[in-house]
């Protein structure tokens, strides 16, 4: 597994137990850590540390879950062997490692980077402050399945929390007791949130079910629908056969967006099994939302991870013959990402091809899926039969008299 994160001067890779930050503007210096010594000691002075298993071969930790802060002073990881870990961006130096509860399946700064929260597969959401990094941290609220993506809105008034069994949940922040909306209409798990980059008051989720959605997420309204199966129907060449181990549904695993302008977005997604990613042009005027599939950059392999600036460079990381990451621009002209010219950071990472040799492709995706049983024609027979005993013990009887 590797994540991809990318801010205005820092761009992180995290791969296996490894994490390594590049500058934007080219520098050629890099730092990279490696995780796998530092979660065998708890630098949490009030933290319990008694949940970390003696004796975790370090081959089995790995990172799950990582994000920069806004202001790119801290970088938060979380590892398989439930902990997280706030470091400094310009050096990798590390301020704490908090020990978890579980572990955590989606991790975020919020927009003022004072504080992480946290989603994990127990379905519990947590806050840990950035700026008291020894605190432990407090429980926000819970769902009965597991959390999958979780982010809080630019004013920090509200958090949103999405989990397995269709749900997306508002709720005030902190104070999140106090909830203030759900937006249902998902029929299968939610893979991701984002909020509409030329309105912020719009939230945009992936699902399972092969769709994108639109709300307006504190009143729980749905503003529209994107079915991306007609997308990847028209473009079977670069789908993987294997796609059908999903019941024939197509699967958006990440959103990404920028603003053209105060009313129009650009928003990228990757379908599971799709060697491409997926771009759509999203018009918001006063909550009335238009959405136009505008391009599929069609690519080598099916990305690991996207990355979408403001600036409307798209940045892909993927096993794209020994050259892991790539960048394009949005050009207006033709309406679709062209390749940038090669950037030295690019090179950079192009050339530490050995960091991603040890990447496995993700399994959890189609474990989310809920399998269905149609017991009742097992029912049936089994009435049938016991109706049959019954039957042929009363005729005996009969005669018998």
């Amino acid at each position: 597994m590797a994540t991809l994160l990318v801010q205005k001067t820092s761009l992180l890779i995290t791969c296996g137990v490894k994490a390594v930050k590049f500058n934007v503007e080219g520098d050629s210096r890099f730092q990279q850590l490696d995780i796998s010594n530092v979660n065998n000691r708890c630098l949490n002075e009030n933290a319990n540390c008694d949940g970390v298993k003696e004796g975790t071969a370090s081959a089995e930790v790995h990172i799950v879950a990582a994000d920069i802060s806004s202001c790119e002073k801290y970088v938060a990881l979380c590892t398989s062997d439930k902990h997280l870990s706030l470091w400094k961006t310009d050096n990798l130096s590390l301020i704490s490692n908090r020990t978890l509860a579980r572990v955590a399946s989606k991790v975020r700064f919020v927009p003022s980077g004072r504080a992480i929260v946290l989603a994990d597969k127990s379905g519990d959401a947590y806050s840990f402050s950035a700026e008291k990094p020894y605190e432990d941290g407090q429980l926000l609220l819970g769902h009965l399945s597991m959390l999958l993506d979780i982010l809080v809105s630019p004013d920090e008034k509200y958090i949103i929390t999405c989990d397995r069994d269709e749900k997306i949940r508002v709720s005030q922040y902190p104070n999140t007791y106090n909830i203030k909306s759900y937006c249902l209409g998902h029929k299968e798990f939610i893979t991701g949130l984002s909020l509409l980059p030329a309105d912020k008051t719009v939230l945009i989720s992936s699902s399972g079910d092969g769709t994108i959605r639109f709300w307006d997420y504190k009143a729980g309204i749905q503003l529209h629908v994107v079915d991306c199966n007609g997308s990847v129907c028209a473009n079977k060449d670069i789908v993987e056969h294997s796609n059908k181990s999903y019941g024939g549904c197509v699967l958006p695993v990440r959103l990404v967006g920028c603003s053209i302008d105060t009313t129009t977005s650009l928003i990228c997604t990757c379908i599971s099994k799709l060697q491409g990613c997926i771009v759509y042009q999203v018009k918001s005027i006063s909550k009335n939302i238009t959405a136009n599939l505008m391009h599929i950059l069609k690519l080598q392999a099916e990305p690991w991870d996207i990355s979408l600036t403001s600036q409307g460079e798209l940045w892909i990381l993927g096993p794209f013959n020994t050259e892991p990451l790539s960048v394009f621009m949005w050009d207006f002209k033709v309406c679709q990402f062209v390749a940038c010219k090669e950037r030295s950071v690019v090179l950079q990472v192009n050339s530490r091809w050995d960091l991603f040799q040890s990447v496995t492709p993700t399994i959890l995706l189609p474990l989310l899926y809920k399998r269905k049983f149609d017991n009742i024609q097992i029912y049936q027979e089994r009435k049938r039969q016991r109706l049959s005993g019954i039957l042929a013990s009363s005729c005996s009887n009969t005669l018998a008299e």
